[in-house]
């Protein structure tokens, strides 16, 4: 691949780095969040056509960053400050992306794995940063099952945390540039976990650059390879300045992100952080049915004294179908979404979301003879739905056909009949999903959504854009769900929006 990246390289080699990574702020305010752009930043037609038309994408820009905080000079006579600056290295992303993956001598048999990934890569850009996304993850993150872990990793409480963070990222969205060290405003965190913060989601610019060279991949997996800014969004510039060159990134350091904090510390995650997940769910259903159509039940201990079982996590029920739901707070592994050169891992992770499915199927063959105590069936019809942290599968077809054999395969081995796919078609879907998803059970019943899911073309379709298609009032404009617990958070925002 060197004689693909050679000519990218070179070229990153005579930008000036820091005027650069300017515009990479301002083209992603503009993208992200509707900020208008420098003149010279703008193409030539944006008056006639849509930003994303240029072809001049969020995660391109991301990987335009990466490489230039990698290969570009401090001091250079040219900088990345005009249209064709970027469109140019636009275009040679796009040459190398499409080189490597045509030189791949198998590639036709992986295409499946590269749509999964393309998936990965574009469609979280595809949800702008909102207060319901970031209000979710307020709500699982301040549950009391998680205090001990807030404070073990932060020094600070879920609603110190995010009031301390949302004021920093919306110094950011209007000044590229913060102060340190920062005094804090906001709240009574003292100042030493407000450095700590500030350490856990920075580097300077030599340590990043680092980072970055040692995460390269010059394989087909270049594009796709991690991206130390995820980690540390902001990059200290070692004279009491911080910059953040994409605000977007340092807001899902703050929702998604945090769980790599918390998963540092290994045993109280393992028994504490699950179990909020499963509170999160419920939590979701109740707030989402403000005219008590829906009934949510939660888990429950069945079977034997000597061979006692759980049921599934929760059953969510009106009068005209119910859902067997179970909560996964699993994440799928890093690897899985990037790597089509060795696709071991992307397979491994296909059998283990496989084995989520079963489960819900094997309790829920006990709960149709009879033997849970809270729930006995009635000729209803029955959804399994397994819901995880994030996004597993999110292109809504991208290897479903081999997730459907191994899911089958699973049945079999249980001794299951394979046809209860076909009787009870199951569902996946992320937490950001379901809430929307609840929303329309709340307001047009559980089966006329479920229904409609998992019949015909829609059956293949992930949930969200089928939701923003045939039931669209449950996606758009959507309030807070958490309102009460959301008004916390920003309420000592309103007075001071940013630390000093």
């Amino acid at each position: 691949m060197y004689d693909l990246y050679k000519p990218l390289r070179n070229r990153l080699r005579t930008l000036s780095l820091m005027p650069s990574l300017m515009g990479i702020y301002r083209y992603s305010l503009f993208v992200q969040f509707d900020q208008p752009l420098p003149q010279a930043l703008r193409y030539p037609n944006f008056g006639r056509i849509k930003p994303l038309e240029t072809g001049l994408y969020d995660w391109t820009l991301e990987l335009i960053a990466r490489e230039l905080i990698l290969n570009a000079p401090e001091s250079a006579a040219r900088a990345m400050t005009a249209w064709n600056e970027f469109a140019e290295l636009a275009n040679l992303i796009r040459h190398i992306e499409n080189e490597t993956w045509g030189s791949l001598p198998n590639g036709a048999d992986l295409i499946e794995y590269e749509m999964m990934r393309i998936a990965h890569r574009q469609f979280p850009w595809q949800v702008r940063p909102n207060s319901r996304l970031i209000a979710s993850y307020f709500k699982l993150y301040s549950n009391p099952r998680l205090a001990g872990l807030m404070t073990a990793a932060f020094g600070m409480t879920a609603v110190e945390l995010f009031q301390l963070a949302l004021s920093i990222s919306g110094h950011f969205l209007g000044n590229p540039i913060l102060r340190a060290p920062l005094i804090n405003q906001v709240n009574a965190v003292p100042q030493d976990a407000v450095d700590r913060f500030i350490g856990r989601v920075s580097l300077c610019l030599d340590e990043l650059r680092e980072r970055i060279r040692q995460a390269q991949a010059y394989n087909v997996n270049w594009a796709y390879a991690f991206d130390p800014l995820r980690t540390w969004p902001i990059i200290d510039l070692g004279d009491q300045r911080l910059f953040c060159p994409m605000p977007t990134l340092l807001l899902w350091r703050l929702t998604e992100g945090i769980y790599f904090d918390l998963v540092q510390h290994r045993k109280p995650f393992d028994r504490h952080f699950g179990l909020a997940f499963q509170d999160m769910i419920g939590e979701v259903v109740r707030a989402a049915d403000q005219a008590g159509r829906l009934q949510a039940l939660p888990e429950q201990r069945y079977g034997t004294r000597q061979k006692p079982r759980d049921s599934v996590d929760w059953i969510v029920q009106d009068d005209t179908a119910a859902i067997f739901l179970e909560c996964k707070a699993s994440r799928l592994k890093a690897q899985a979404k990037v790597d089509v050169h060795d696709t071991t891992t992307i397979d491994a992770e296909i059998t283990r979301l496989a084995g989520f499915v079963v489960q819900v199927y094997a309790t829920l063959a006990d709960a149709q003879v009879g033997a849970y105590p809270h729930w006995k069936p009635d000729g209803r019809p029955i959804y399994p739905m397994v819901v995880t942290l994030d996004d597993w599968i999110p292109s809504g077809h991208a290897l479903l056909g081999g997730l459907d054999a191994a899911v089958r395969d699973g049945l079999g081995a249980r001794g299951l009949d394979p046809a209860l796919v076909e009787d009870s078609p199951y569902t996946l879907c992320s937490l950001y999903e379901f809430e929307a998803a609840a929303r329309a059970f709340a307001s047009d019943g559980i089966q006329a959504v479920m229904s409609r899911k998992t019949s015909g073309q829609e059956q293949g379709w992930a949930l969200l854009p089928f939701l923003q298609g045939s039931f669209p009032k449950a996606t758009s404009g959507a309030d807070v769900l958490f309102r009460a617990e959301w008004r916390e958070v920003i309420a000592a925002l309103e007075n001071r929006s940013q630390p000093a």
